[in-house]
């Protein structure tokens, strides 16, 4: 087949198209244009790391391919450098299996690496896995383990088990299973140190985020513009966050979201950190985010990551059950761009700190 479409990189006024295509990849999806208009400008131009790379394919006016990366700042052993996260990978139903995906790959790719940003890494859906991993030179890290709490375990259940008899005696088994669990390790409590709600971050978590970075290899750079961008300023999303503090000092924090999926309340904790001196800093998060989750009633809570001992360990403390089956799976993936990062030393999950609230969405 004869090629018919051109490509180029992002210009002021495509985000009209880029919207329109948006709709045409996702036709079930309700799409508010204000909503995701003020949603594309905070992603894509706020961001305090810079400006993205987006390259297009058109068809004439016809906009038919994205393919874009936005820079994130990351800590890659003890040095600060430039990386970035692939984003809204898109080709029009009408175009596929023509090779705009790879194409406009490479293109994004030759500009990454004349603007010195050295990975990529991203959180591809089952559709674009084989794509990234079998052709563009992407390699596995590692899936984003995913642990849950039931609160409402018949709701949970209802999805699997149509009998109501079978449903009722399963929920009244597990529920007791569950009370059983948390009520043996008594952890569901708050400590000494104080959380409070916060509507934004300020200065204290660049001194926090200092403390605790260099227990990572490779992580994002959680700092106040970073955090303040990524979660206090999403719009349509209204995360919740608490800090924990003794004495004015940030001890940790946590931040929470709700989402209704397929007939369930899902509550995720998107991103949480803490001191390891500070004891106790993980239990009172993790207590504060069930308090908060059972007072929205949410069927299961959800928290998905890598490289964050402490928080899974208290998660199981208080009942949390690691599952393969419920909540979406995330597939964790990089690239490496320049030579000054070693491959060797991406591809050991061991080395990442990595959170659903990394990913591009929530």
């Amino acid at each position: 087949m004869k090629r018919i479409w051109t490509t180029r990189s992002f210009e002021q006024g495509d985000e009209e198209r880029i919207f329109e295509l948006w709709q045409s990849v996702n036709p079930k999806g309700e799409f508010n244009r204000e909503k995701w208009m003020a949603w594309w400008v905070w992603k894509y131009w706020k961001n305090p790391a810079g400006k993205p790379i987006i390259w297009l394919a058109l068809d004439q006016d016809r906009l038919i391919g994205h393919y874009a990366i936005i820079p994130i700042r990351m800590r890659i052993g003890n040095e600060i450098i430039v990386g970035s996260q692939s984003v809204d990978t898109m080709t029009h139903p009408d175009y596929r299996h023509q090779g705009i995906f790879e194409t406009l790959a490479s293109k994004t790719y030759e500009q990454a690496v004349k603007e010195e940003v050295h990975i990529i890494y991203g959180f591809p859906n089952r559709f674009s896995y084989p794509g990234f991993v079998n052709k563009l030179g992407w390699f596995d890290i590692s899936v984003l383990h995913t642990m849950i709490m039931p609160l409402n375990l018949t709701n949970v259940l209802r999805k699997y088990i149509q009998n109501k008899y079978i449903l009722h005696t399963c929920a009244v088994g597990g529920n007791l299973l569950l009370e059983l669990l948390h009520n043996n390790n008594g952890t569901s409590r708050i400590n000494k140190v104080k959380t409070h709600p916060i509507s934004a971050f300020d200065e204290r978590v660049d001194y926090f985020w200092d403390k605790i970075s260099s227990l990572y290899q490779i992580t994002v750079v959680r700092d106040k513009s970073y955090l303040n961008w990524r979660f206090a300023d999403m719009p349509n999303t209204n995360p919740i966050i608490y800090t924990a503090e003794k004495d004015k000092e940030i001890l940790g924090f946590i931040v929470l979201t709700t989402k209704s999926v397929h007939d369930l309340k899902f509550g995720y904790i998107a991103d949480v950190a803490a001191l390891p001196s500070a004891k106790h800093t993980y239990q009172d998060l993790i207590s504060t985010a069930m308090w908060y989750f059972s007072s929205q009633k949410v069927d299961l809570i959800s928290y998905q990551g890598i490289g964050n001992k402490a928080c899974q360990r208290t998660l199981m403390k208080n009942g949390f059950l690691f599952s393969r089956f419920i909540d979406k799976r995330f597939h964790f993936i990089a690239r490496v761009n320049t030579s000054k990062v070693s491959d060797v030393f991406l591809k050991n999950s061991r080395h990442w700190f990595v959170q659903r609230g990394d990913a591009d969405s929530m």
